[in-house]
């Protein structure tokens, strides 16, 4: 059925031409809601679940970690310089009024040095090549001006922020996290919540799907 997909939306191509077909495949057939979804939340009680890290500095990564009742993504350059990204999987945004952004997080050993940390969002994002992306700083607000916060493992909430003006596109969120020799602190995000979304229908059951790449040549 993907050679009838690719020939019904594929236009102009040759005799032995050769496409790289990327596609989302599952070894079960899923199970659909009949209630559709109008939220993307991510608690991490599953690893990092709709997030994926991408180390661009140094192999330090981001994973999914608890302690007692509480789930996290963590991250720490453990006195190493390094960079590393917590990127969500795309979410797409409807032509709604008022969009909201919030995430909870705790942050240890910041020693007030906010320009290691920031969270960035972009809807250019081509799911693999970070430099060539546009990523915009998200305005943490009063995040940055609470005064115990950055000291210990005490977590604070962002509040809702307005993301309105991405309406309508497909949109990335990302924790940026930096670390030098002399300052690397940990940080933990506890979840990330954005709503509304644009209404989609999610898997009850089944395997999640996974990416697959392809290569199809056009025979005539």
């Amino acid at each position: 059925y993907i050679s009838e997909i690719i020939a019904s939306s594929i236009s102009g191509a040759k005799e032995d031409d050769i496409y790289r077909i990327n596609y989302k495949y599952s070894e079960e057939n899923p199970v659909i809601s009949s209630v559709p979804t109008t939220l993307f939340t991510e608690s991490f009680d599953d690893g990092l679940g709709n997030f994926n890290n991408t180390s661009v500095i140094n192999s330090k990564s981001w994973y999914g970690s608890s302690y007692g009742d509480s789930y996290y993504a963590s991250m720490s350059g453990s006195s190493q310089v390094c960079e590393a990204w917590l990127i969500s999987n795309p979410i797409v945004l409807g032509n709604d009024a008022n969009i909201a952004f919030n995430f909870t997080h705790e942050i240890k050993d910041l020693f007030y040095r906010w320009d290691l940390l920031s969270v960035v969002i972009s809807n250019d994002y081509d799911g693999v090549n970070i430099e060539t992306a546009t990523w915009d700083v998200i305005d943490w607000g009063d995040v940055a001006d609470t005064a115990s916060l950055g000291f210990g493992y005490d977590p604070y909430n962002s509040g809702d922020i307005d993301i309105t003006s991405y309406a309508n596109s497909t949109i990335y969120i990302a924790f940026k996290y930096t670390s030098t020799e002399d300052y690397s602190p940990r940080w933990h995000i506890l979840d990330v919540t954005v709503s509304p979304i644009k209404e989609y229908y999610p898997i009850l059951h089944g395997k999640t799907p996974y990416m697959k790449s392809d290569f199809y040549e056009y025979d005539g």
